[in-house]
């Protein structure tokens, strides 16, 4: 987020939305917990499809950095047509040309998206 220029205290609030978290959960009218969880976020958090988002965001721009320096050459059905890639969810395919060079860069960028 830092890299996309949100403000700090903007990134501060999502991490400690992140990292400060415990649940609640009501069991036969009694209420059980705290649940802390130990990593993420838990299915259906409001925050997470937003979060996913960002960091699409944050792979494309990878992608676009090292097509433009031409490491990659990524598919695209014409020229001036968008990139062919799809995105579901947490699922993502992406089409480009190979080589060894290509295929160590584009592991590079996942690694650092990782």
């Amino acid at each position: 987020m830092a890299k996309m220029s949100f403000l700090v205290k903007w990134i501060n609030w999502n991490m400690l939305r992140l990292e400060n978290v415990d649940y609640f959960v009501i069991v036969n009218g009694s209420r059980v917990g705290p649940i802390v969880p130990r990593r993420g976020l838990k299915q259906g958090d409001p925050l997470s499809h937003y979060l996913l988002i960002l960091c699409a965001e944050g792979l494309f721009a990878l992608i676009t950095q090292a097509e433009n320096k031409r490491d990659i050459h990524v598919v695209k059905i014409r020229r001036g047509s968008r990139v062919i890639s799809h995105f579901f969810a947490d699922d993502c395919f992406l089409f480009f040309g190979v080589n060894n060079n290509k295929s160590i860069t584009m592991n590079n960028i996942l690694s650092t998206y990782r």
